[in-house]
């Protein structure tokens, strides 16, 4: 009973002393003895008047009627009592609750339990509607200890403490998880707000996206998430309110790593791995070239070429091709996808800009950027061939051929690194890749690198990239996020260019989703695009290309030369262009060809020659090509 004013209350878990209704103040035992929450601060309880502090009690919990009666044990009437026992509800032990009246009869149950189901003649029951189960009222229940735990039907885990439930359809979510804010407008790891969502939306299960951004695990449709609609960015509950030093971003701040993508592959991959090997920067002076090369043809002139004398070069070939430019480019556009460089470097294949320093041979149209050149001829241990007594040897393909690359597996007609006692290639971007790098694609977290033997065994995941397996692969993982990225993904342009499909630069692109409610199609292959793999994209002209259906820059033939012109003597008048053709049959052969298949077109206009590069083509009669100028 009350008295002064209703401020002061007897209650039996308490009998020595009077109770009075006041503010937590964050002092003294935080947890009530009725229904074992924890108090807020300035939330309204009852205490001991003489500041004993054993009792503490919710303003609710402390005026619930001393008898009841339940519908679980109708039989009896329930006082309120201080007694040891086993709720029958939850089974966990408890100091105070609703005893039966009958001492012979052990029943005894937690107050809040009482709550939780019918109670007849209680003045108040702890009900709520939450909007993530609508068709139910959620009843507050206490669930603590051993098997009488519950799995939280918003985040998966099992908690210990209050949950909400629904008696009818066995719908149980934890307090905290009932209580989360329905958007967060600031969010550490993100720049948009994040909305809650009661389930995995629709449109991320249709785009596969069912990853968290946050740890990179797998996202189950039935748990609640955060997301943002605008970019389709999607993380767990947990991640997203997370402040673990593991969830912050920017924790690698190492800033001598290189980013990738990587505009130029000399400058930022060759260069640093020859810097690596101790090797002496050759000074711009055309000296150095004088000597005998043995990678290229020993009667002829080497020459230095600064980007001074680049851009005056660069000029007349620019006025040569105005002169020469039909308008009639589609065709060439589609095949070559933007590859229209006229130097490309025979070392690492890569196009040759007005800033590089390079070497030239005027008279056999040989250029190698100036890193390429300063590769070592040779390479005692790679970590990519750790065979004993095994040395890497830099070599040129066969005349009119190309090697295989044992890591990116893709061929290459540039230079490469043999094995002389197994059949090991490896291509010089290969070769020169760093042990750590930093992308844009994950900017949180360093990328490490993985040799293939590390990823034979244990879990792998698939690429980020291009989601193909990573087994027996030379990957980049992030050790935190566990993230895998094929070391050819890696290295994929930044940029690419193609006139044919787009007039603006297509950039690589990592989640084209971000206001992007359509679906994807490539302008090429005219296939669906999935917006959580890496794509070329124009958002501007809404162009999206596979990186595989950019066959010279980013597919197949991303790592061979093109444009090189042949003298094939008798077989042909005219000199004709090493590239992919868009002629369907070959005129030596004559076999019907694929579209973009590689060979030899003549260079004239007004001629179809075409030859392919197969044995009874090209190979047969390499000895009567010739290259010209």
């Amino acid at each position: 009973m009350r008295e002064n004013d209703e401020l002061i209350l007897h209650h039996p878990i308490h009998l020595q002393h009077p109770l009075i209704l006041t503010e937590y103040d964050g002092t003294g035992r935080n947890q009530c003895e009725g229904c074992l929450r924890y108090f807020f601060y300035g939330e309204a309880i009852y205490t001991c008047t003489q500041r004993c502090s054993y009792p503490l009690l919710h303003e609710a919990c402390a005026e619930m009627p001393r008898e009841i009666t339940l519908s679980f044990h109708p039989q009896h009437t329930l006082i309120q009592k201080q007694r040891y026992s086993i709720c029958a509800v939850c089974n966990c032990g408890i100091n105070f609750g609703y005893c039966c009246s009958i001492s012979s009869c052990r029943f005894q149950i937690h107050p809040v339990c009482a709550r939780s189901i019918d109670v007849i003649g209680a003045s108040e029951r702890s009900c709520i509607k939450h909007p993530s189960h609508p068709h139910h009222e959620l009843t507050l229940l206490w669930r603590p200890g051993r098997a009488a735990w519950l799995r939280c039907d918003a985040c998966g885990a099992i908690h210990r403490g209050n949950s909400y439930l629904c008696i009818l359809c066995q719908y149980c979510i934890n307090e905290s998880c009932a209580v989360l804010p329905a958007t967060l407008e600031r969010h550490h790891l993100h720049g948009h707000p994040l909305t809650l969502a009661y389930g995995l939306p629709l449109e991320y299960i249709e785009y596969d996206l069912e990853e968290c951004q946050v740890c990179f695990k797998e996202l189950l449709p039935k748990y609640w998430v955060y997301h943002c609609g605008l970019c389709k960015y999607v993380a767990h509950i947990n991640c997203a309110i997370s402040t673990s030093p593991l969830m912050m971003s920017n924790t690698d701040a190492d800033t001598n790593v290189t980013v990738f993508p990587i505009n130029d592959a000399s400058e930022e991959i060759i260069g640093p791995f020859v810097a690596k090997l101790g090797i002496t920067a050759i000074s711009h002076d055309n000296e150095i070239v004088k000597g005998k090369y043995k990678l290229h043809n020993p009667d002829h002139q080497l020459h230095l070429i600064t980007p001074s004398l680049h851009e005056q070069e660069h000029e007349q070939d620019d006025n040569d091709d105005d002169d020469d430019d039909d308008g009639d480019d589609d065709d060439d556009d589609l095949i070559n996808c933007g590859l229209k460089s006229k130097l490309v470097c025979d070392g690492c294949t890569a196009p040759i800009s007005s800033s590089n320093i390079y070497i030239s041979c005027g008279e056999c149209n040989y250029f190698v950027h100036l890193t390429c050149f300063q590769l070592p001829a040779e390479l005692p241990s790679h970590p990519f061939h750790q065979e004993p007594h095994h040395i890497l040897t830099l070599q040129t393909p066969p005349k009119l051929d190309s090697v295989f690359c044992n890591i990116c597996r893709f061929c290459t007609n540039g230079l490469f690194y043999g094995c002389k006692k197994c059949d090991f290639k490896v291509d010089v971007k290969c070769v020169s890749l760093p042990d750590t790098i930093k992308h844009e694609a994950h900017p949180r977290h360093h990328l490490k690198l993985v040799t293939q033997e590390m990823t034979r065994v244990g879990y792998i995941r698939p690429c980020s990239a291009c989601n193909s397996s990573t087994l027996a692969r030379v990957c980049y993982k992030c050790d935190v996020c566990h993230i895998m990225l094929h070391s050819e993904c890696a290295l994929l342009p930044k940029q690419v260019s193609n006139r044919r499909w787009d007039k603006h630069l297509l950039l690589l692109t990592f989640n084209a989703s971000a206001n992007h409610p359509s679906r994807f199609y490539c302008e090429v292959c005219e296939k669906y695009m999935n917006p959580k793999w890496w794509m070329y994209h124009c958002r501007e002209c809404d162009v999206s290309i596979h990186p595989e259906c950019l066959p010279t820059t980013s597919g197949d033939y991303r790592n061979t030369k093109f444009g090189q012109r042949y003298d094939l003597g008798a077989l042909h008048p005219h000199p004709v262009v090493h590239q992919l053709t868009n002629m369907l049959r070959c005129n030596v052969c004559r076999k019907r060809k694929v579209y973009g298949t590689l060979g030899f077109q003549c260079a004239s206009d007004k001629c179809y020659f075409f030859m392919c590069l197969k044995w009874r083509c090209g190979r047969k009669h390499k000895n009567d090509i010739h290259a010209i100028d």
